[in-house]
């Protein structure tokens, strides 16, 4: 398992090249109560943190927290993976609570390891050791809305209306409250065409671009209202569009709209409905960074 020192995390944050560090790493949410994560940095960190190359496997990682979400009076130190995070096949798990000894000693840090947050006031996040007490810290990094790799964030109320992405829901549905479910999106259609007519304007039957088009297209998409129906269960409702990789596009694509145009959407095909969470308030999906996330 790949080991990395926490410096590579902070640098993971600053370029487009190390995005795909973090593709769909939000779909760790799922499972648990968390209203999102951070990225454990700037005024989270402990001055003792050890980003040399010299200590590779002896990184030391640890958290400055509050009693409560004031970042005045007595600040505590606890060892990074002591704190509930978000679950990654990447992280380094040890299935155990760290010593203080151990902590002394240091861990590998991977640079997935995303502390979960459980409600936030102001720059002020609330985490969750693995004993289940909270501790308060303070973050830079709390904007509101969808977690991405650029912008470390949590879902606020409905502050993730209109932000978009891919989903991890197998299932999606025609109405909130487990509605019928509708069928799964299909690259052909009206909507498709016109999109694919759009795109490739004065090329619509070159097989090559079609071709290329599909490897490098999906399916992304808008939450236009966060939904609470009557057993407490929050939903989103979904805006589904047809959209085109800026990763990769066809040449025909580049020399229309050139390098630095946007990501390339279809207009809106339908609106489905997602659970996100149940009852009890357990993530059951997430919005992702969808289908082109570092492709």
């Amino acid at each position: 398992m790949k080991r990395v020192l926490l410096s590579a995390l902070i640098l993971s944050l600053y370029g487009r090249a190390a995005a795909d560090t973090f593709c769909n790493h939000e779909i760790g949410m799922i499972g648990t109560k968390a209203i999102g994560y951070v990225i454990p940095y700037g005024p989270m960190m402990s001055e003792d943190t050890d980003l040399s190359a010299a200590s590779h496997d002896q990184d030391i990682c640890r958290i400055i927290s509050f009693d409560g979400p004031i970042p005045v009076g007595p600040t505590r130190l606890d060892d990074c993976q002591n704190f509930q995070h978000v679950r990654s096949d990447n992280v380094i798990e040890t299935g155990h609570i760290f010593t203080d000894e151990e902590a002394k000693i240091g861990h590998p840090v991977s640079e997935y390891f995303s502390p979960l947050v459980f409600a936030v006031e102001g720059q002020m996040a609330a985490l969750e050791l693995k004993t289940g007490e909270t501790r308060w810290v303070q973050s830079d990094h709390l904007a509101r809305g969808v977690p991405t790799s650029f912008e470390p964030s949590v879902y606020d109320g409905k502050s993730a209306v209109g932000y978009e992405g891919g989903i991890s829901s197998d299932v999606l549905y025609a109405q909130a409250a487990a509605g019928a479910e509708t069928q799964p999106p299909s690259n052909r259609g009206p909507a498709q065409d016109a999109f694919r007519d759009k795109v490739l304007a004065g090329h619509p039957h070159d097989e090559a671009a079609l071709l290329q088009m599909e490897v490098h297209s999906g399916f992304i998409y808008r939450v236009t209202d966060v939904v609470t129906v009557a057993d407490g269960s929050v939903w989103f409702e979904l805006e589904e569009k047809a959209a085109l990789s800026s990763w990769n596009w066809p040449a025909e694509v580049l020399a229309i709209y050139g390098n630095d145009a946007n990501r390339l959407t279809s207009d809106p095909i339908r609106t489905v409905y997602m659970p996100f969470r149940k009852p009890d308030g357990t993530v059951v999906a997430v919005l992702t960074s969808g289908f082109d996330c570092g492709c």
